[in-house]
């Protein structure tokens, strides 16, 4: 497996993956639709964008999934960032101050959704938590903290070497008891085609009350927003989605342009949904980085 690099197969991977899209038709990963309107061309038109009609995602052609096709491109493929991502430190303070400097501390913006929940309900899950940055982070909350990770070697780092509570599914963690509080995720939704199917498999597993997602800002679309749409993210999540999956469900949303860091431009979507009959926590927009609701 190391005879080849991580980059390479992350490469053959795509193609491989593009190809198998085009043979189901440009279909909707998410919803299965055929019905995809072409927003932006791309490789030729291998790699194009468009508009699902039926759940409004936005996709590119794809047709290499499930579970054990995660765990292994995650295991294998994956590396978001090599001084970062994938290559860790082991000190658990230099590790926590290496994710401050580098934007991953969103535990203000977390500790603002957690204050709508009754102290006794207070946990967070992150979903795509890597080596456990964001747990790290997380930890002057004082609520327990345990994170879901299908790529085995950074997983595996972060349970070695910060004693963090890791685990390899979904199903895993609600096995081992764990369910309600927070579910939060910063730049994952965006990497699973199925998203509707996981959501769903979350909201059953785990009954978050609150679940809060940040991914990368796709609307409105124009040209300089397809690079968001690619190789690592075979969707792009959109407002219109967030919208009609919390009418279908009946649950209260809150949609939001967010700035990253402060100063910087509002590049992400912030959605934070809660199952029916738990309210909305109020934000400080100013304070974290929200530009006005959208």
């Amino acid at each position: 497996m190391h005879l080849v690099s991580t980059h390479t197969r992350a490469q053959l991977f795509h193609a491989v993956d593009l190809v198998a899209g085009h043979l189901l038709g440009n279909r909707c990963p998410n919803c299965a639709s055929h019905h995809g309107e072409l927003l932006a061309r791309k490789h030729g038109g291998l790699g194009s964008i468009y508009r699902c009609a039926g759940c409004a995602l936005y996709y590119r052609p794809t047709g290499l999934q499930g579970e054990r096709v995660t765990r292994w491109y995650y295991s294998f493929c994956y590396g978001d960032d090599p001084h970062f991502t994938t290559a860790p430190v082991e000190d658990p303070t230099r590790a926590l101050a290496q994710a401050r400097a580098a934007g991953k501390d969103r535990s203000a913006l977390v500790e603002a959704a957690l204050a709508a929940l009754p102290a006794g309900q207070r946990s967070i899950c992150v979903l795509g938590a890597s080596w456990g940055y964001e747990l790290l982070t997380f930890a002057r909350l004082g609520v327990p903290l345990y994170g879901i990770e299908p790529g085995e070697h950074r997983r595996e780092h972060g349970r070695k070497h910060f004693g963090l509570e890791l685990y390899p599914s979904v199903d895993a963690a609600a096995a081992a008891g764990r369910s309600g509080g927070l579910l939060f995720s910063s730049h994952v939704l965006e990497h699973v085609p199925n998203l509707s199917d996981t959501l769903d498999e979350l909201a059953a597993a785990l009954a978050p009350a609150l679940s809060l997602h940040l991914t990368p800002r796709v609307d409105p679309f124009d040209t300089s927003r397809a690079s968001a749409i690619g190789r690592e993210h075979p969707i792009g999540v959109t407002l219109a989605f967030w919208r009609r999956r919390a009418a279908a469900l009946g649950a209260p949303l809150f949609l939001a342009h967010h700035r990253p860091e402060p100063g910087a431009p509002a590049s992400e979507t912030l959605a934070l949904v809660a199952r029916p009959g738990q309210p909305l926590p109020e934000l400080d927009a100013a304070m974290l980085g929200v530009e006005t609701p959208v």
